[in-house]
């Protein structure tokens, strides 16, 4: 079943008030048109109540708005004031005997529904606090306030406002009589109609200024619900066409798994090593094979004429080994670390499951492709791979959704790991620390020395498949993909160029510096405790980070003052913890992933991935483990 849309009701809505327009020689109900023609206004009215939360007093004594926003405010004063009229008119003519129902009232009360209906759909994506304040629920909702969207939709109403005008101008003289009420009545629907006129002219200085273009209308009718599709469980010789559908599903639903873990604590049971390490490995496999399918596509660009050309196609394919190429570095950065929790609980585990098989069964001819099957497996012939252009598009379209959903992990996971390892949750063995360490644990707080290459790896890692994400979104965009209104999103949803160089800077430094120097210490734990409220006021995170920054001077101050203890600097911090500390919990070896040929694949066809394991004599195994037993019974 194809998901709904806000586009669907935008063009059901259209056409019932067109169907109301070409019904108004005959009104025989003017009561019952002008109560649903009020609902109508009221509904177009919330969806810019929605857009922005400035009156227009406010707005008066701003600077920083840009003209869609002052557009965006007048249209919805106009409206308000439309819908006031309107308001007073029904309450004057109800009573003349309105059957509701009949002639152009129909059309009105559904094209009412219809909007009612896609306003519901984009607040799918929203939620309001308890502190008035807006929640993302899915990772569409950005996209939903950029400008782009708000253009798109602002210029929509300003249009149906316009077509209204004509209604309130019938409805006024529908009813010849000329009694007082139906005086008061006409009176009311010509300041209407005054009003309605308003609101369809308010975006012209916005227009003159930054004209609504066809994108934007496009993005704005493709916005999906938040609800992911169901989950389509790979079969067995899926044709081209199906493996697309399924990988396009899978990586929608990896994206909604993704945006619901973000605001996991760092010591939740699904954030584990065991799922980090096999999510990088498991990226590493399908980024390969979409590398694969773009360079069979490059040999097959498409018919005479087609908008791709091999040069765009091979961008894309470099782009992608580069992208898969750092997500091994991630899993090998992985190697003798670990965390108090283990085994694969994670959402997203099923899904990157299903697009590791079905990406794989794109690059190789066997409809059962396994990666412990690949050495057998052979490379499918471009020919069959694509028949036209329509099927070049769709090929593109899987693989971009793929490399967009692993960006988004890339930096789901950059954050969760940083965190984690701030708040002392990353693990190593204590027979792999220098001698100068002596903790009476199998198993030990991980210095930053062992973190640092981890948290680089997967800097290397966003950065690398934002750009493949970035490189497929312009290929999705120039073959006309399915995928381009992901693409428009993405671009849409971007903040500005000053404040994504802020935020670069941020995520950077947020990963330990290797040279000497001066660093960006990791979020102090007032500062993780408010983010993870999702907090997003900078005024505020700046006073929080200020607190944190305060006592980490005091902490510095008190250390200088103490007297040395000839220990490493973390050992105290590590000593300190009680035997029953969760530090315990992690006397374990790294259990062995359910996904175990996964592992077995790649240390057989990437054997520079096992070399880059220290010295089994610098990380000794940790001795058997009684886990029945508890925390209190584990053997050194």
């Amino acid at each position: 079943m194809i998901p709904a849309t806000f586009g669907d009701f935008l063009r059901q809505a259209d056409g019932h008030l067109d169907a109301a327009l070409a019904g108004w020689d005959q009104v025989a109900d003017p009561a019952a048109a002008a109560c649903e023609l009020r609902r109508v206004v009221t509904v177009m009215t919330r969806f810019l109540d929605d857009r922005i939360r400035v009156d227009v007093i406010e707005a008066a004594g701003r600077t920083d708005l840009n003209p869609w926003e002052r557009a965006t405010i007048d249209t919805r004063t106009a409206l308000r004031q439309a819908a006031d009229c309107l308001t007073q008119d029904s309450e004057i003519i109800d009573g003349t005997g309105s059957r509701p129902g009949r002639d152009p009232a129909r059309s009105l009360a559904a094209a009412a529904t219809c909007l009612t209906a896609g306003r519901d759909l984009l607040n799918t994506h929203t939620a309001t606090s308890p502190q008035d304040l807006r929640e993302h629920r899915s990772d569409w909702a950005p996209t939903l306030v950029s400008l782009p969207v708000t253009r798109a939709l602002t210029a929509q109403i300003a249009r149906w406002s316009r077509q209204l005008v004509s209604v309130t101008a019938i409805l006024a003289s529908a009813d010849p009589a000329a009694t007082p009420a139906a005086v008061t009545a006409g009176e009311s629907l010509q300041a209407a109609s005054q009003w309605l006129w308003a609101a369809g002219t308010a975006i012209r200085p916005a227009q003159a200024a930054d004209p609504a273009t066809a994108e934007d209308s496009r993005l704005l009718q493709a916005i999906p619900a938040a609800q992911p599709p169901a989950r389509l469980p790979p079969g067995g010789a899926e044709p081209v066409t199906e493996l697309c559908a399924g990988l396009t599903a899978s990586a929608q639903r990896l994206r909604a798994a993704i945006f619901t873990t973000a605001g996991q604590a760092p010591w939740m049971p699904s954030l584990t090593a065991d799922t980090w390490r096999w999510t990088a490995r498991a990226i590493a496999v399908t980024g390969h094979a979409s590398e694969l399918t773009l360079r069979s596509l490059t040999r097959h660009p498409g018919q005479p004429g087609s908008p791709l050309d091999g040069p765009q196609l091979q961008a894309a394919a470099e782009a992608t080994a580069r992208s898969w190429a750092a997500w091994r570095q991630v899993s090998a950065a992985w190697t003798g670390l670990t965390t108090e929790t283990h085994g694969q609980a994670s959402p997203v585990v099923p899904e990157i499951n299903d697009l590791v098989l079905r990406m794989g069964r794109l690059a190789w001819n066997d409809p059962h492709w396994t990666p412990a099957r690949r050495p057998a497996a052979t490379r499918r012939d471009p020919a069959t791979l694509i028949s036209s252009d329509a099927g070049i598009a769709a090929v593109v379209s899987a693989v971009h959704q793929a490399a967009d959903a692993f960006a988004r992990i890339a930096a789901a996971d950059l954050k969760a790991v940083s965190t984690a390892g701030g708040a002392g949750r990353l693990y190593v063995t204590t027979r792999s620390l220098p001698q100068g360490y002596d903790v009476p644990r199998p198993y030990a707080t991980a210095p930053a020395d062992r973190t640092s290459p981890l948290l680089h790896a997967y800097q290397a890692a966003v950065q690398a498949s934002t750009r493949a994400a970035d490189t497929l979104a312009a290929v999705a965009l120039a073959s006309n993909a399915p995928s381009s209104t992901l693409a428009l999103a993405r671009a849409a949803a971007r903040p500005r160029r000053d404040q994504a160089v802020g935020e670069d800077q941020r995520l950077a430094a947020a990963v330990p510096a290797t040279r000497t120097g001066t660093t960006r210490p990791i979020a102090g734990p007032v500062e993780r405790a408010v983010r993870q409220l999702r907090v997003t006021d900078p005024g505020l995170l700046l006073r929080v980070a200020a607190i944190d920054g305060a006592a980490r001077q005091l902490l510095v101050q008190a250390a200088a003052a103490s007297p040395p203890s000839g220990l490493p600097s973390n050992t105290a911090a590590v000593e300190q913890r009680a035997p029953g500390s969760p530090a315990q919990l992690a006397a374990k070896d790294s259990p062995a992933s359910p996904a175990a040929w996964l592992a077995a694949a790649l240390s057989r066809n990437h054997p520079a991935t096992a070399a880059t394991r220290p010295d089994a004599s610098r990380t000794p195994q940790a001795p058997p483990v009684q886990r029945s037993g508890g925390p209190g019974r584990t053997s050194a």
